[in-house]
């Protein structure tokens, strides 16, 4: 090595933050190798004992062996970067200045990828003694700082890695016999490695200043055993398995994968990458906390902590932290936690954001009381009896309510009721109108389900369009499959409850073309493509009827067309998501749909599509049906989306259990006096209904050839609660045990 001395070393006080490997977990960080050929060009570095005569120098010597490394690791997979490849200079200034460029030039090949690259700057030494020999290894060692030749901070932080790096390559060539020891390995204050951003080394491969070495140093023999040796100095560098937490700290290394991962496994919210690979092998990485905006993407949504989740979080306003394993709000600054959980000493000992959060949290305990901080009123409780019972002339006690606005908000709904005050018996308030309203069967069918959607048609609209109604819109939708009708209930809802006409695909029939003209529609919507509905009847239907606009939303398949339906839709209060495979659970919910603003979803039962990122984010999502309908992975994805806070399925044994389920979730909202009845054995004469609940606020009940057990319950609630007597019977296939059943429990 020419004009190389060693330095005076100081070990100078630092107090140093360790720079941590990239923490993504799904990051790829392939291994890159840098190879720096010392001197070139106009600087030639050592002549050694014959340059001066025959003009190999050292730069030549260099840039052989640099380029034999370059293939060798290539090789083996490596991407390696080359300072230079060529007899070439970096500056005409001086030598001290061309060391700058070159270590310029390294470092910008390493931006973003610095702790997965190493710096091998390859040397010849020289030295006035023709005896001097051997390969020689120096590093930088940041606890020997020489404060007239300051580091680059991100070498301090590299140090011990340039040690590693120096002790395994120095080792393999050692080792392999490729040259023999010189002075072993060295820490020297060299420009290139004190300043290099990453792990660096500089090898000496041999002093060229001995007659005998400098022959040897010519020959590919010598340089291909140089560049192998060092090539598996850089495999044994790169083979390490480093665990670390989920911020990135290095926890622990290892040289071989199971040690790792049986290391790994043993602790929490830990990752492995396997720096030869560049990739996380491994990580058990709870992401408990999501946070959520009202209605934007936020940039990140996962974290491990909740410190994590609200410090990034609340930099946004109308957001919320959910710890997604138990779906509760744990943080917000939109939602107000305005429910507290008392417990029997009336100390509050939980606040909740969300009131079905805290039910469910007190019905799990003993004598607690679940009370809305806001309004001052009691939501749930088992310690207190509530004091104010509605009463019926007829049917006896209703309804029992905490809250005295509450119970007499309800008497008002129904002729005949009080409200009594049961802690003094006395009555609070009595509802004057004492109509008896007598009870009603009305069945509404015709001679196929084409009839019978007519006939629902002229039971909306008696005697058609009112000449003021806005929109005078009529839905048409095929009646030989049941998808496109089930997406219609809502677009017909959102079109001033305009009637569901089902329709052969391929014929317009004219009592269809009669209940056009009857109701004086100007707007036609055709829902499905030309397999559902022909081009041939959308034709006739611009022929018949050339005033009006006709106009078709359709999709590739059935899911496509309920994408385009929602699409039309405006933003909803809600979402059912339902199976498109089968019926009945779309059935039923999409008569509560029409009256909630819901979107119906409509799903193969296990894809997640890219069209329910907008519907469901940070949106009420309903899971109607059971795992076979819709899987419990794909409602995790759901839940993941739209925030396991807003995520609930809702499901029983068999479509009718289903049904009560869907009626008791939603039953708070269903005051009506009437309601729908039609068969869940088959889809036609159901798929109509939609416009009926949307016109009478009313849920409709699914049935076969008798009333079904798991409907008695909530039935029997329904007609009581309500003061229920006018049942509308969809379809000719109701069995008379079925009316004669409800016509009881009346």
């Amino acid at each position: 090595m020419k004009n190389k001395g060693i330095l005076s070393l100081l070990i100078m006080g630092l107090i140093l933050c360790f720079l941590p490997y990239k923490a993504n977990a799904e990051e790829e960080l392939k291994p890159l190798v840098i190879i720096d050929p010392g001197h070139g060009g106009k600087y030639s570095g050592t002549a050694g004992y014959s340059g001066s005569k025959t003009g190999y120098y050292e730069k030549r010597a260099n840039i052989e062996v640099s380029l034999k490394l370059r293939n060798t690791l290539v090789a083996k997979g490596y991407e390696v970067f080359m300072t230079r490849s060529t007899d070439k200079h970096f500056s005409t200034v001086s030598s001290s200045e061309d060391l700058k460029q070159r270590t310029r030039v390294a470092n910008n090949a390493a931006i973003g990828r610095n702790d997965n690259t190493i710096f091998i700057s390859i040397h010849h030494n020289a030295t006035s003694s023709p005896s001097y020999s051997g390969y020689e290894t120096y590093y930088y060692d940041a606890k020997q700082i020489d404060p007239s030749y300051p580091p680059d901070p991100m070498q301090i932080v590299y140090s011990d890695e340039s040690h590693r790096l120096a002790k395994l390559t120095h080792a393999s060539v050692i080792n392999s016999g490729a040259n023999t020891e010189g002075r072993g390995i060295v820490h020297y204050s060299l420009y290139v490695t004190r300043n290099a951003q990453m792990p660096s080394i500089l090898a000496e491969v041999e002093y060229m200043s001995n007659p005998y070495e400098e022959k040897k140093v010519k020959t590919a023999t010598f340089q291909q055993g140089i560049a192998n040796a060092l090539a598996v100095g850089v495999d044994n560098y790169f083979n390490l398995y480093i665990v670390q937490d989920s911020k990135g700290k290095q926890l622990k290394t290892f040289t071989n994968s199971q040690d790792a991962l049986t290391y790994a496994k043993k602790l929490k919210n830990v990752q492995v990458f396997y720096k030869k690979s560049g990739k996380y092998i491994f990580n058990n990485f709870s992401y408990d906390y999501r946070a959520y905006h009202l209605s934007v993407d936020l940039a990140q949504t996962k974290f491990i902590s909740y410190e994590e989740a609200v410090a990034f979080t609340k930099a946004y306003k109308n957001t919320r932290v959910v710890h997604h394993p138990t779906g509760k709000v744990v943080w917000s600054n939109y939602l107000v936690k305005r429910f507290d959980l008392v417990n029997a000493n009336a100390i509050v000992t939980n606040q909740y954001f969300r009131e079905h959060q805290a039910v469910n949290d007190a019905i799990t305990q003993e004598k607690v009381t679940v009370k809305d901080n806001v309004s001052s009123s009691i939501v749930y409780s088992s310690i207190v009896t509530p004091s104010f019972d509605v009463y019926h002339a007829t049917k006896g006690k209703l309804k029992s309510f905490f809250n005295q606005e509450e119970a007499i908000a309800y008497a008002k709904l129904w002729p005949s009721t009080r409200v009594a005050n049961n802690t003094n018996h006395t009555t609070i308030y009595t509802n004057t109108n004492t109509t008896k309203v007598a009870k009603t069967s009305v069945t509404v069918k015709g001679q196929t389900r084409y009839g019978t959607s007519i006939e629902v048609s002229k039971m909306l609209y008696p005697t058609g369009f009112p000449s003021d109604k806005a929109d005078k819109t009529i839905v048409i939708a095929t009646g030989e499959e049941f998808a496109d009708a089930l997406s219609a209930g809502p677009l017909a809802a959102q079109y001033g409850n305009a009637p569901i006409l089902l329709n052969p695909s391929g014929s317009l029939p004219v009592e269809t073309i009669a209940e056009i003209k009857r109701l004086g529609g100007n707007h036609i919507i055709l829902v499905g493509g030309a397999g559902a509905i022909s081009a041939g009847v959308e034709n006739e239907l611009r022929i018949k009827f050339p005033t009006a606009k006709v106009e078709r939303i359709s999709g590739a398949d059935r899911y496509a067309t309920n994408d385009a339906i929602n699409n039309r839709l405006s933003k909803p209060s809600g979402i059912f998501v339902v199976s498109g495979k089968d019926y009945p659970d779309a059935l039923a919910a999409s008569a509560i749909a029409v009256n909630k603003n819901y979107h119906i979803i409509l799903t193969d039962g296990t894809t997640y599509r890219e069209s329910m990122n907008k519907q469901v984010y940070s949106t009420p999502t309903f899971i109607v049906g059971g795992p076979y309908a819709v899987s419990d992975i794909l409602m995790d994805k759901i839940k993941e989306r739209a925030g396991a806070d807003l995520v609930k399925r809702l499901s029983g044994k068999d479509r009718y259990a289903t049904n009560a389920a869907l009626i008791e979730q939603f039953s708070d909202s269903l005051q009506s006096p009437v309601f729908l009845v039609s068969t869940g054995l088959n889809y036609p004469d159901a798929l109509v209904t939609s416009a009926l609940a949307a016109k009478y606020a009313a849920p409709l009940y699914l049935v076969k050839d008798s009333l079904p057990d798991a409907l008695k319950p909530s039935l029997t609630t329904y007609l009581k609660e309500r003061v229920t007597t006018t049942s509308i019977y969809i379809g000719g296939v109701v069995t008379d045990q079925v009316k004669n059943q409800i016509d009881i429990l009346k």
